[in-house]
Parts: C-alpha cells; structure tokens; sequence
C-alpha cells in the first residue's frame, strides 16, 4: 500500500487488510516500529476522492465534445 503524501510504499500481507479491501479505497493504519497495529477503510475519504475523480472526468468529457 502506499502511505500519506509522498506516497511511501508499506508492504503487509493481504490477509492483514479489511475485509472489503479493493484498490482505490483509502484506508486509516497506525504502524508502529514498522508493524501494522490497525487498519480500517477509511470510507468517507473513499467516497470523497471518488467524487472528485468523478467531477474531472465529466469537465474532461465536456472538454473532448466542445472540440
């Protein structure tokens, strides 16, 4: 997975994800001395970057058919 801003990668095995877990959802994990303690999605961040990817395709959408 890939961590805060700067995008760190965090390595954990599958089984260690919620149940649920997909790519692109957004997740809330404490790590402490490099071990995952917890992890849960974290779905109001989810929906809300969903939404804001949403938007940009539709202004991209009607970008492409003004031309």
């Amino acid at each position: 997975m890939l961590l805060g801003e700067g995008e760190e990668e965090f390595l954990c095995p599958i089984s260690s994800l919620p149940r649920g877990s997909r790519e692109g959802l957004w997740l809330l994990v404490q790590i402490e001395d490099d071990e995952l303690v917890e992890i849960e999605i974290d779905h109001e961040r989810t929906a809300a970057m969903e939404e804001r990817i949403r938007s940009k395709r539709a202004q991209l959408l009607q970008r492409t058919r003004r031309r």
